[in-house]
């Protein structure tokens, strides 16, 4: 019985930017392939240059594996090509997922969340609500992904993130601060 593969996994997902800009590089084409073919855990450098790590993944592996040597050869002619394109291998990813609780009440107008009276004392309206609501939102997420990419950058060049500046700044925007 094969299984059906429906979704990436978490290293595809973390490798999914170089992988994605990567693609015209013929170089690194074949070697992409072989890596994702095998099992895209084997791009880290922990997974794919420790023997144990390797043999552990490819037999876990639905795939008739790749010679041992040819995912080695694979892994450093990929990141090789990579560099030379301004990508650096990935040490560490993250997966962020926020908590919407009650975030379809919220958005389909149950008022049973709301107060009656906003901070200065009107009454809450609700569409004019369900607006500021989302253009907050919209601001937090590209916010968050300017820090993302910030923090990237800074590290690039070995200068500091803003993460501080950053989280104060979400917080101001969704308490109604400016």
């Amino acid at each position: 019985m094969t299984i059906e593969k429906t979704f990436p996994s978490t290293a595809e997902i973390a490798l999914l930017d170089v992988l994605t800009k990567m693609n015209n590089n013929s170089n690194a084409k074949m070697c992409k392939i072989i890596l994702l073919k095998a099992n895209a855990q084997l791009f880290f450098e922990e997974n794919a240059l420790s023997k144990a790590r390797r043999e552990k993944i490819l037999k876990n592996t639905e795939e008739e594996p790749s010679d041992d040597s040819v995912i080695v050869q694979c892994y450093k002619n990929f990141w090789k090509e990579a560099k030379k394109e301004g990508h650096s291998e990935l040490k560490y990813y993250a997966i962020l997922t926020f908590d919407g609780d009650s975030m379809g009440k919220w958005l389909s107008g149950d008022t049973s969340l709301l107060p009656e009276k906003d901070v200065v004392g009107n009454p809450i309206d609700l569409q004019q609500f369900q607006k500021d609501f989302s253009r907050e939102l919209s601001r937090f997420a590209k916010h968050a992904s300017e820090m993302i990419d910030n923090e990237k950058e800074g590290k690039k060049r070995g200068k500091k993130g803003t993460r501080k500046e950053g989280r104060e700044m979400g917080q101001n925007r969704l308490c109604g601060r400016r």
